[in-house]
């Protein structure tokens, strides 16, 4: 189960992954540091859009088809399985569409 950090925790984890030889890396060899999903579409997987409502997000770790590597955002449903019906992707990758202070 995920546990509360503090940002400083998430920075040192951001820091110790980004200087990691094995961290994930975009078209121009750039470390992916992070991916920006529409909080519209988290609530839809989370039931705040008249779908049930699901314990667990899941992200899976995918290739998109233009080579890019991408989050792909779904549930895990009570009874311990992906939820299908409801699946997103369309993450904007950083480097390219970063937050100013990160």
């Amino acid at each position: 189960m995920s546990q509360p950090i503090t940002w400083a925790d998430a920075q040192s984890y951001a820091s110790t992954y980004q200087n990691d030889s094995n961290a994930f890396k975009n078209a121009n060899n750039d470390v992916l540091k992070g991916f920006s999903v529409d909080a519209n579409h988290v609530k839809t997987i989370l039931g705040l859009s008249g779908m049930p409502t699901v314990p667990t997000l899941f992200i899976i770790m995918g290739i998109n088809p233009a080579g890019e590597f991408t989050p792909v955002i779904t549930a895990i449903d009570g009874n311990n399985n992906i939820t299908t019906g409801v699946v997103f992707d369309m993450a904007m990758p950083c480097p390219s569409a970063c937050p100013n202070n990160f």
